[in-house]
């Protein structure tokens, strides 16, 4: 039986095929979208974007298309990446690219045998516990909305505009 979802540190982590499947990533994920969109659309000008991205974990780049299907399927429009990159290219990217904020399949440090899901802000952040707590509340509900319109999808190469900010800020 797998574990209730709750997010720590950053994301909520599970065991790959045990407590991290896919049926869960593609019920956490438009749920994180709802809650991003609930508290930064102001701050991004109202935008429906949601960045979704992956590291070199294994099946992260499977996870991450869940991801953005279930996301778009809620009605966001979906910058997916076309590329593994580090989290904090995703960061960048939901900063840069005026996003809601970016879901990013990695399990950081942990043991391979792990995969996560992190939640960044539309400032390019980690969003705080209050934020997890909020989308740990809607998965409680898993209340399904009827008449959704799917948003678009498109993908993106997060690489060239990380590394050109990072050669800004390196002598």
């Amino acid at each position: 039986m797998a574990k209730p979802i709750k997010f720590g540190t950053d994301g909520w982590r599970g065991v790959i095929a045990d407590d991290f499947t896919f049926e869960r990533v593609a019920l956490v994920a438009p749920i994180a979208a709802q809650i991003l969109e609930k508290n930064y659309a102001d701050s991004t000008k109202n935008s429906k974007t949601v960045i979704v991205g992956y590291d070199r974990r294994f099946m992260a780049e499977e996870f991450a298309q869940v991801a953005a299907e279930a996301v778009q399927n809620a009605g966001f429009d979906v910058l997916l990446t076309d590329t593994y990159a580090p989290t904090p290219a995703f960061s960048l990217a939901a900063f840069q690219k005026q996003a809601l904020g970016a879901i990013v399949m990695t399990a950081s440090h942990n043991p391979g045998k792990y995969l996560g899901l992190k939640v960044k802000g539309a400032f390019g952040g980690s969003v705080p516990p209050e934020i997890t707590k909020q989308i740990e509340d809607l998965l409680t509900v898993e209340a399904e909305k009827d008449g959704v319109q799917r948003g678009k999808r498109e993908s993106f190469n997060p690489w060239p505009s990380y590394c050109e900010t990072l050669q800004k800020m390196v002598d």
